[in-house]
């Protein structure tokens, strides 16, 4: 359906009615709720009369505004929408953008707008014709029940409405292709992923960051993924097909395009291949999880540590390998920059800054130090395992080591086409201060005094990446394979056991007389 952009909106109408009255709400709907509704229109018309009147038999007994975008500039137009307004005497006010706004910048102004003036909910609704009342009855109905912070209007729902709707097949079934491809992306299960009638909680929207999405018709998919991705609970609700089918939109092409580029987008933002700030929903310790299960560093510093044995885990973010440990009879204790969540399963947490040169870390006290994805995110690593060293006292604790491998292979793909993307975990997360090789990370450790025991190469945690499946299984073998071949390519991270050699001071303690 080739046509121009939405960049051709450029006025702005905001209508507003708080209703002064609530004695004649009927009992299922939430007195204390606020609405803003924002209607585009596809077709660039001044509302009807017909229309205004639906869309006040139904808000009247809601505290709300209404968010009105319209391409029409002319005076005519203007007046005439006064006309149509003061005829029902009803007071209007009126604000106006002469410039050039996209499909998604205007929703932008919408939610930035609910979010400024503390409304709770948002309608977005296209017009074509009367069709207010009916969708927003079923698009505002989760307010009661307060079950759901996304509700869309479904046309996939009811297969009769499909049928009776005389769109052509072509239309209809691409919207069902797109939608299942991006659902096979994702792994989610939407039913129409394009539907333009949509309410959201204000508070979901709080949750991401959907000024950084697209001012184009594909934001409607940006901040659907990113509410689906924070875990919000997405209901749909069936709307008749006739609903969508003179929506206009870019060329199609360009937009099926655009879609699939940002539902990969985020698959690859998931999987640490590619970072997209719009996407970056997690923060501090919630975004790493326990590889366990697989061969993984976890697994690795699991199994080689003895059930009885004493544990420091420096750098534990959220306690994830810690409280393995203890599950199976160690005393652990930990340290970090702030409290993780999982303080209360094990024996000891200490707050502390590892970067403070003054901190002491008592690693003489234990039989076992983990440094667990620690190193590239210190400021001076020689620094820090040197003191390590001097702290051990001339004992011998078993060190296990892991760091991401720079030199994997998609990192050398990416850098032969000049790329290199950090991520939000992984070998190039965004916190990460140092980078390292299978070579570096050994010169860093042999010339700090230890002695290097097993240092092997591990693969890339696929069950994370693409679920525990068959196709994760043969991906690890397959890297497994690789890694024997050629560790320091296909090596996802570098794993090592160390030991502190004692000091000079250490051997003059033990051996004077």
């Amino acid at each position: 359906v080739g046509c121009s952009s939405v960049e051709q909106l450029s006025i702005f109408l905001v209508i507003k009615q708080v209703s002064p009255s609530y004695s004649n709400m009927p009992s299922n709907k939430v007195t204390n709720d606020r609405v803003l509704i924002c209607v585009i229109s596809h077709d660039y018309e001044i509302p009807t009369s017909t229309i205004l009147a639906d869309l006040r038999e139904f808000v009247q007994d809601l505290d709300h505004e209404v968010l009105y975008f319209s391409s029409q500039k002319n005076k005519s137009s203007q007046k005439n929408f006064f006309k149509i307004d003061s005829s029902k005497q009803k007071k209007i006010g009126s604000h106006f953008i002469f410039e050039s706004l996209g499909y998604g910048e205007l929703q932008k102004l919408a939610f930035h707008y609910s979010i400024k003036h503390k409304f709770d909910t948002v309608v977005v609704l296209h017009q074509k014709g009367n069709i207010f009342q009916e969708l927003l009855g079923s698009l505002n109905s989760f307010l009661p029940r307060n079950d759901a912070q996304v509700f869309l209007g479904s046309r996939f729902i009811s297969k009769e409405g499909i049928l009776e709707t005389k769109t052509p097949a072509l239309k209809k079934w691409g919207s069902k292709i797109i939608t299942f491809l991006q659902n096979k992306i994702l792994n989610s299960s939407f039913s129409d992923f394009h539907s333009r009638y949509r309410s959201f909680s204000v508070e979901a929207l709080k949750l991401v960051p959907f000024q950084f999405n697209s001012d184009g018709y594909e934001f409607d998919s940006e901040i659907l993924i990113q509410l689906w991705a924070s875990g919000c609970n997405i209901v749909e609700v069936p709307i008749p097909f006739k609903y969508g089918e003179n929506i206009r939109q870019e060329n199609s092409l360009s937009y099926v395009w655009k879609l699939l580029k940002t539902t990969c987008c985020y698959r690859l933002h998931q999987m640490s291949l590619f970072y997209d700030r719009k996407f970056d929903l997690e923060s501090g310790f919630a975004k790493y999880k326990l590889k366990k299960g697989f061969p993984s560093t976890h697994e690795f510093a699991i199994q080689s540590i003895n059930s009885d044995s004493r544990v420091l885990d420096i750098g534990c973010g959220n306690s994830l390998v810690a409280g393995e440990l203890k599950k199976g009879g160690c005393y652990v204790e930990a340290i970090d920059y702030e409290k993780p969540q999982g303080e209360q399963i094990i024996d000891r947490f200490t707050k502390m800054d590892i970067n403070d040169s003054d901190a002491n870390i008592a690693v003489s006290e234990f039989d076992n130090i983990l440094l667990l994805d620690v190193l590239e995110h210190v400021e001076d690593p020689e620094a820090f395992v040197l003191r390590l060293r001097i702290n051990a006292k001339g004992k011998n604790p078993k060190f296990i080591v892991s760091v991401p491998n720079v030199a994997f292979f998609v990192v050398r793909i990416q850098l032969l086409f000049g790329n290199f993307n950090y991520g939000i975990r992984g070998t190039l997360d965004l916190g990460h201060r140092r980078l390292f090789t299978f070579g570096s990370i050994q010169q860093l450790f042999l010339q700090a005094g230890y002695r290097i025991q097993t240092i092997k190469g591990i693969p890339a945690p696929f069950p994370l990446a693409v679920g525990e499946n068959w196709l994760s299984r043969c991906l690890l073998i397959i890297n497994q394979m690789l890694i024997k071949l050629f560790p320091r390519v296909f090596a996802y991270q570098i794993i090592l056991i160390a030991s502190p050699s004692p000091t000079l001071d250490d051997l003059w303690d033990k051996n004077r007389t």
